[in-house]
């Protein structure tokens, strides 16, 4: 699979979400036997890495 990541769409205005967004489709996608649903819990990996986590 050959990623362009420079092609990332924005979402909600941002790369970063965009990037993340991604991240939690592709998790809820996957298909793994005996596993939970995914639901997204934490605050936006983008919002932490901004206020310095």
């Amino acid at each position: 699979m050959n990623t362009e990541w420079n092609k990332l769409r924005a979402f909600n205005g941002d790369v970063k979400y965009g990037f993340e967004e991604l991240v939690c489709q592709l998790a809820r996608a996957e298909q793994i036997n005996n596993k939970s649903k995914f639901i997204r819990v934490a605050a936006r990996m983008a919002e932490l890495k901004h206020i310095g986590f």
